[in-house]
């Protein structure tokens, strides 16, 4: 990563996306866990509804960061019809950067309108032909317009490769929630949501060591003899 990159993300990351007036999303919570939380919190709150970590990643300890979770699945033993909830969280600060719902299947008959109605009081307006059919987007980029990569829906978060995090540099925060049903009735609902500016900000620490690491390393092969030819 050159250090063009890195200023361009040092730049990105102190600067407000001023070109949203309206405050979308809203609301960075689902299910009474938020993005920012600490794993105690988060696990607070999901324990008390009886899910249990089915699955954790555990990123090494490297030379700017701890070794910490960086995703946990829980899971309700049993439960097909619960939502496995996947939380990923920044390797630098260890908040919440990313909260993942699957499918949630409703025990009982929920109207599709009503859900809608209520989600956009809770995340925020949409346009009538946005929040009436198909996904649901709240999208808050720092281009001002609505680039498909910052979709929560769209966005594979990983702190495996800093490389990655230049296709973040235009978003900022994004929920996403998909609707299973028909025009009355909604069975099921799937929630994304992901911060990518606090993502980006665990990201550069790591940026900057594997840009260094890579210049050390040339710098050292400059110096070493070249082999025969």
């Amino acid at each position: 990563m050159n250090r063009q990159l890195l200023a361009a993300l040092f730049a990105t990351t102190t600067l407000a996306g001023a070109a949203h007036a309206a405050d979308i999303p809203k609301s960075l919570e689902t299910m009474g866990i938020k993005i920012g939380d600490t794993q105690q919190q988060v696990e607070k709150v999901l324990f008390a509804g009886g899910y249990k970590p089915s699955r954790t990643h555990v990123r090494p300890a490297d030379s700017v960061y701890a070794a910490r979770p960086d995703s946990i699945d829980y899971t309700i033993p049993d439960s097909p019809k619960r939502s496995r909830v996947t939380v990923a969280y920044g390797p630098m600060d260890g908040r919440a950067v990313q909260i993942e719902r699957t499918a949630e299947v409703f025990e009982q008959k929920v109207l599709n309108e009503e859900l809608r109605k209520q989600l956009q009081e809770k995340y925020g307006q949409l346009p009538p032909n946005e929040g009436k059919y198909g996904d649901m987007h709240w999208v808050h980029t720092k281009t001002g317009k609505p680039e498909y990569e910052c979709f929560a829906r769209n966005a594979s978060l990983t702190f495996a490769h800093a490389l990655l995090m230049d296709r973040m540099l235009k978003c900022d925060k994004s929920v996403t929630v998909t609707i299973v049903g028909d025009s009355t009735w909604a069975t099921s609902i799937s929630v994304s949501i992901i911060d990518f500016d606090a993502a980006v900000k665990n990201l550069m620490p790591i940026a900057a060591a594997a840009a260094k690491a890579k210049q050390d390393a040339i710098d050292a092969a400059k110096k070493a003899p070249i082999p025969k030819l």
